[in-house]
């Protein structure tokens, strides 16, 4: 479940997705977070080799 907020800013709108904490199975909930760390690496990565 992923929350949405939309932050109007110096440079513009921006949007923000969170991860939202529900009462979810665990594992369902552990899954979530890896694949939400995994995009954010690959979003940090992507931005270190510019």
């Amino acid at each position: 479940y992923l929350q949405k907020e939309k932050v109007n800013g110096p440079e513009g709108s921006t949007v923000y997705y969170e991860l939202a904490e529900r009462t979810l199975d665990g594992t369902i909930n552990d899954r979530i977070k890896e694949y939400v760390s995994q995009i954010v690496q690959k979003d940090v990565t992507s931005l270190e080799a510019d």
